[in-house]
C-alpha cells in the first residue's frame, strides 16, 4: 500500500468517527456520548415543524392534571381523574359555573353509567384525556316554563384564564377550534343520557380572571354572570359515539382575560323525554390570532380504546402523505414502529409518554407526547359493614373503571346482598388489574320502613313520587339510584321526585343506631313488551334493507310507529317495513296499559363498493361543488345526480357545480352492476359581509381614527377606504371628519362594503354626582352618577378600586374602612373623557351591644350570653368569662356564645366578668370588658 492510499484510508477513518459522533435520532442508542438517547436529545433531534397550532389557552388537549388543585382529589396517580366533576384536575381549567363540568381519561376514568355516558366517543382525536359538560338537564316531568320550554334543572360550562395573563386585543380576530365528542347511544344502558344533534355551542369573554365562575346552575345570560360577554356561537352536527370538529371565529371587542365554553343559552335542540340529560365531551381546545391558524401543522395523536387491555388499543397519528413515521417511549424509538398507527402489544404497555415523529419532503416534526397510564385499583368497599333490616347491600364506594365482581358464593353484581354476619370477599378485576378485598359484616339494630309511591305501575320515562316511612327513629338521607345519583327531594309534598329508568331498584339511605344503612327497594313496573327483528342489510344485488318485528305478546290495540334517524315518521301498524336506505330506524309500540317500548335499528350497507360524497364551496358564492369519494368497486363507474324532486343535474361526471344550499343525491353504479345511492344536503353560508365601522373622535380638531371589522368569508382580510389601495390593517388613523364606507377584501378576492358613517366633532359630556356620602364603617352607600348622553359604548371608570363593587359602571357601591375620594371618568368613542369626583366619609366608631344578664335554663329563651356587633366588626379573636374570683371558667376564639357551663358543667347564679379582643374590618383591635349577671 502506498502513501497516499494510507493517508486516504486515515481520512476516511477519521470521517467515520466525525459521522457516528452524531446522534442517529431512531436507533434507541447514545450515539454522541451526551448520555441523552434519541428525542431526549433534543439539541441534535430536533423538528422545525409545528405539530400542532400555538394556543393562548393552556393545556388545550387536556392531558395535563393537577392533583394539587382545590377540591380534585383521586385515588389515581399523578392525579389523573377517576369519577365525576374533576375538571378542577385540568391543568389550567376549571369548572366556570356551579354546574361540576368533567375530566375523563381514556385509562383511567372512560365511563360512568348509567347517569353520565357509559363510554368515551372513539377515537379520541388528541391524546387520552378530555373533558365533558351538561349543555342541559331537566328532571322536570314535562313541566314547562311560561314560553312553553321545558324547565332546565342546570347546564355547564368550562373555562379557562388566557397563559401568561395574557388578554385579547380589541379589533384582533380570532380563531376557537376544538373537537366535540357524541354519546355512543348503543353503549348507553338509559335513554335519557344522550348527545341530540345539531349543538348549538356558546363561547364567552370573561373581562377578568377573577370573574371566570359565577355562582349559578343557568347560562351566564340568565345569572347576570358579571364581566361575561357572548363572543360567538357554533352549530355542530355529529354521529353517535363519534367527534366532530368544531370552529368559531369572532372578532374581539375588547380585552378578554378569560374564555368559557357551553350551551347556548336557550332551548335546547333534539326530541325529549320528561327526563333528559344532554352531554357532549370536548377535546383539543384551542384558541389564537386568525394568523396563527393559517400556518401548517401535523396535527395531534388520536388514541383509541378504553382502557390499555382493549383489544383495540391503538394509537393514531395524524394522516400525511409520503411520510415516513417512527414511534417512541420516554423518548426512545421504539424498535420496527414505524407505522402511522402503532398498537402496543400487551407486554410493552407500561407507563410513559408516547410519541411520534413524522417526516416529509418538508422536513420533520414531532407530536406532543401521549401518557399511557394503568389505573390503580382503589378499596371498593369498605372493612366492615352493621346489618340493619336483618340484611344489608354492600355497595362499591368506588365504581368508574368498568370493573367486574366475583363474590364468595359465585355472583358477579358489583353489590351483594347480606343477610347474617361473616367474613366475605370478593375478587375485583379492572384495567388488565386484579384484587381482592375482604371485610366483616356485623350484627346490629333491626329497623324497618315503608314506601309508598303515587302512581302504581312504573314504566321507563315516568317520573314517580316516592316518601318513606319507618317504624324506628331514623333521619333519610337519601334516595338514589345504584351508581349513587341522588333525586331531588320535594319539601311541599314531603316526597322524592324519581325519573324511571331502566334501572329497576332505587336504593334508601338512611342512619339509625347502627350508622348509615342502604336499602334497596324494587320499582313496580308493568309488565314490558317484547320483540324479535329481522334485519335484511342494503348491498350491492340490494341496495335497500328493510326490517321485520315479532312482538311478543300480541295484544289487541297495539299501536306501531315508525321513525327514521331525523325523527320523521316513515310508517304506522307496520310490522315490516321495505325500502330503507343505510341509517338508523327506530319503532315505538304502545298499547297504553303496558309500558311503552322504543328500539333502534342499524341498517348498514354490506360490501367492499363504498361512496360518500365531498362538497368544496365555491368562492364568494353561497353555490358549492360536490365530488363522489369512490372506494373500491370496478370501473368504469355511471354518476346519476338529481336534486331533492328527483330532477337530473348534470352528466355522468364525477363531480357537480353551482349547487345552492339544499337536498340532493347521487346514485353511483360500477362495472359490475353494484349501484350505491348516497344523500347529502349542501348547508348554507354566510358570505363575506363588512361590519359597520366604529369611530374615535380627536378630542381636539375632529374627526379621529376608523376601526373596521368583517366576517364570514375567508379570513385574513385587508381593508380599503376607496376600494383600491388595500391594507392589511383595519384601522384608519387621523382621518378629517367626513362620511367613510369601508371596503373588505377576503383570502379569495371576494369584497365587501361596510355602510356609512360620519366621522364629526366630539360631543361633550354632562356629569353629575353629589359632591359627599356619609356612612359608618362596615356599612356601604351607593354612588349615584347622572351622565348625558350615553350610549352603548360609554365606558366608566372608578379610582381607587378599594372598597367599590365595580369600576366600569356608572353607580358602584362603595364599602371603604376610611374616608375617601373617589374619581369618576367618563368617555366614548364620540366624546372626550370627563371626570368628577366625590368623597365618602366613614364615621370609624364601632357600636357593640353586650348584654348584662341570661338565664341558661333551657327554656329556648336568653339561654347564651352573645355579643351584638354591627357591620363594623368582622369577628372575635377572644372572649373570657370570669368568675367573681377572678378564675377562668370559659373562653372562645368567636363569639360562640356561652351556655352557662365550665368543663360541661354549669356554673353557679351570680357576676360574672366577661373581657375580650374585637376584630374590626378596617384590620383594627378593640378591647372590650365588662360584667353580666347568670340567673338560674
Amino acid at each position: 500500500m502506498n502513501f497516499r492510499s494510507i493517508l486516504i484510508s486515515g481520512f476516511l477513518f477519521l470521517l467515520s468517527l466525525s459521522l457516528t459522533a452524531q446522534e442517529v435520532c431512531d436507533n434507541g442508542l447514545d450515539d454522541d456520548g451526551d448520555g441523552l438517547v434519541d428525542l431526549n436529545d433534543a439539541e441534535d433531534c430536533a423538528c422545525a415543524l409545528l405539530s400542532q397550532v400555538p394556543s393562548l389557552l393552556p393545556n388545550p388537549s387536556f392531558e395535563e392534571f393537577d392533583g394539587d388543585a382545590e377540591g380534585c382529589f383521586s385515588q389515581q396517580s399523578d392525579g389523573y381523574p377517576d369519577r365525576v366533576a374533576q375538571a378542577n384536575c385540568l391543568a389550567g381549567w376549571r369548572q366556570a359555573s356551579n354546574g361540576t363540568t368533567d375530566a375523563w381519561n381514556a385509562f383511567t376514568f372512560s365511563g360512568s353509567p348509567p347517569v353520565f355516558p357509559a363510554t368515551l366517543p372513539q377515537p379520541l382525536p388528541s391524546g387520552s384525556s378530555c373533558a365533558g359538560i351538561w349543555v342541559g338537564v331537566s328532571e322536570t316531568s314535562g313541566q314547562t316554563n311560561p314560553d312553553g320550554s321545558p324547565i332546565e334543572f342546570y347546564r355547564e360550562f368550562l373555562g379557562a384564564c388566557l397563559e401568561d395573563d395574557q388578554r385579547t386585543q380589541g379589533g384582533e380576530n380570532y380563531v376557537a377550534e376544538f373537537f366535540v365528542g357524541f354519546v355512543d347511544d348503543d353503549a348507553q344502558p338509559t335513554p335519557e343520557v344522550r348527545s341530540p344533534t345539531p349543538v348549538e355551542l356558546a363561547l364567552y369573554g370573561i373581562r377578568n380572571c377573577d370573574q371566570l365562575f359565577f355562582p349559578s346552575a343557568d347560562c351566564p345570560e340568565n345569572a347576570g354572570a358579571e364581566g361575561w360577554e357572548l363572543l360567538t356561537t357554533v352549530t355542530v352536527n355529529g354521529g353517535s359515539g363519534r367527534w366532530t370538529k368544531a370552529r368559531m371565529t369572532f372578532q374581539s371587542n375588547g380585552e378578554f382575560a378569560a374564555v368559557a365554553l357551553g350551551g347556548k343559552c336557550g332551548q335546547d335542540p333534539g326530541d325529549r323525554p320528561a327526563r333528559w340529560r344532554n352531554y357532549y365531551f370536548i377535546d383539543e381546545f384551542r384558541l389564537n390570532t386568525a394568523t396563527a391558524f393559517t400556518q401548517e401543522v401535523a396535527g395531534p395523536v388520536a388514541v383509541r380504546g378504553v382502557t390499555v387491555c382493549d383489544e383495540d388499543f391503538a394509537l393514531i397519528g395524524p394522516n400525511q402523505l409520503n411520510a415516513s413515521f417512527q414511534w417512541y417511549f420516554d423518548g426512545i424509538a421504539i424498535p420496527g414502529a414505524t407505522d402511522r398507527i402503532y398498537r402496543p402489544a400487551p407486554a410493552d404497555r407500561q407507563d410513559g409518554d408516547y410519541r411520534l415523529r413524522t417526516t416529509t419532503e418538508n422536513g420533520c416534526v414531532i407530536s406532543d407526547p401521549v401518557r399511557v397510564q394503568r389505573p390503580i385499583l382503589p378499596d371498593f368497599f369498605a372493612d366492615s359493614v352493621a346489618i340493619c333490616n336483618d340484611s344489608v347491600t354492600i355497595f362499591p364506594d368506588f365504581n368508574v373503571l368498568n370493573a367486574e365482581f366475583l363474590w364468595d358464593d359465585g355472583s358477579t353484581e358489583p353489590r351483594r346482598d347480606v343477610f347474617s354476619p361473616g367474613e366475605y370477599a370478593v375478587t375485583i378485576t379492572a384495567a388488565c388489574l386484579i384484587r381482592e378485598e375482604r371485610f366483616v359484616v356485623v350484627d346490629s339494630l333491626s329497623s324497618t320502613f315503608r314506601v309508598n309511591l303515587d302512581r302504581e305501575p312504573v314504566c321507563p320515562g315516568d317520573t314517580v313520587n316516592i316518601d318513606v316511612s319507618s317504624n324506628w327513629d331514623i333521619s333519610f338521607a337519601l334516595i338514589t339510584n345504584e351508581r349513587g345519583f341522588s333525586y331531588p327531594y320535594d319539601a311541599e309534598t314531603n316526597s322524592y321526585a324519581v325519573p324511571i329508568d331502566t334501572a329497576r331498584t332505587v336504593y334508601i339511605t338512611y342512619r339509625d343506631g347502627c350508622g348509615d344503612v342502604i336499602q334497596p327497594y324494587p320499582l313496580p313496573f308493568g309488565s314490558e313488551l317484547n320483540l324479535d327483528a329481522t334485519l335484511v342489510q342494503p348491498n350491492c344485488q340490494r341496495p335497500l334493507g328493510s326490517i321485520s318485528l315479532d312482538i311478543q305478546p300480541q295484544l289487541p290495540g297495539l299501536a306501531i310507529t315508525w321513525t327514521d334517524e331525523n325523527g320523521q315518521v316513515i310508517g304506522t301498524q307496520q310490522t315490516q317495513i321495505n325500502d330503507l336506505l343505510p341509517g338508523t330506524y327506530t319503532v315505538n309500540l304502545s298499547d297504553g296499559i303496558n309500558c311503552d317500548l322504543n328500539q333502534s335499528f342499524l341498517l348498514a350497507f354490506e360490501g367492499d363498493f363504498s361512496a360518500a360524497v365531498n362538497l368544496q364551496p365555491e368562492n364568494c358564492t353561497l353555490t358549492s361543488t360536490a365530488v363522489a369519494d369512490l372506494t373500491n368497486g370496478t370501473p368504469p363507474f355511471t354518476y346519476r345526480w338529481q336534486d331533492a324532486d328527483g330532477t337530473p343535474l348534470g352528466g355522468n361526471e364525477a363531480r357537480l357545480s353551482n349547487l345552492l344550499p339544499g337536498d340532493y343525491s347521487l346514485t353511483v353504479e360500477d362495472g359490475a352492476g353494484c349501484r350505491l345511492p348516497v344523500a347529502f344536503s349542501v348547508p348554507g353560508r354566510s358570505l363575506l359581509a363588512a361590519g359597520t365601522p366604529t369611530v374615535v373622535v380627536d378630542c381636539t380638531v375632529g374627526g379621529g381614527n376608523l376601526t373596521a371589522t368583517a366576517a364570514a368569508g375567508a379570513p385574513p382580510y385587508q381593508f380599503s377606504l376607496d376600494g383600491e389601495r388595500f391594507q392589511d390593517s383595519n384601522v384608519f388613523n387621523a382621518l378629517p371628519t367626513g362620511s367613510y364606507r369601508v371596503w373588505v377584501r377576503d383570502a379569495n378576492g371576494c369584497l365587501a362594503r361596510s355602510e356609512a358613517v360620519e366621522l364629526g366633532l366630539p360631543v361633550e359630556l354632562s356629569l353629575a354626582l353629589p359632591v359627599s356620602y356619609a356612612t359608618s364603617l362596615g356599612d356601604s352607600v351607593r354612588l349615584r352618577s347622572q351622565v348625558s348622553p350615553t350610549t352603548a359604548s360609554t365606558v366608566f371608570s372608578w379610582s381607587p378600586a378599594s372598597g367599590l363593587s365595580c369600576t366600569d359602571c356608572p353607580s358602584p357601591t362603595s364599602r371603604p374602612t376610611a374616608t375617601t375620594e373617589y374619581t369618576l371618568t367618563v368617555s366614548s368613542p364620540e366624546a372626550c373623557p370627563t371626570s368628577i369626583t366625590t368623597t365618602v366619609e366613614v364615621d370609624r366608631r364601632s357600636k357593640v351591644y353586650f348584654p348584662t344578664a341570661f338565664s341558661p335554663n333551657g327554656d329556648g329563651i336568653n339561654d347564651r350570653f352573645w355579643l351584638f356587633p354591627d357591620n363594623s366588626v368582622a369577628g372575635v379573636a377572644q372572649i373570657q368569662v370570669y368568675d367573681r374570683w377572678g378564675k377562668l371558667v370559659w373562653e372562645a376564639a368567636a363569639n360562640e356564645g356561652w351556655d352557662g357551663t365550665a368543663n360541661g358543667e354549669p356554673v353557679g347564679a351570680g357576676t360574672y366578668v366577661y373581657a375580650g379582643t374585637l376584630l374590626l374590618v378596617d384590620g383594627r383591635s378593640v378591647r372590650f370588658a365588662g360584667t353580666l349577671v347568670l340567673l338560674r
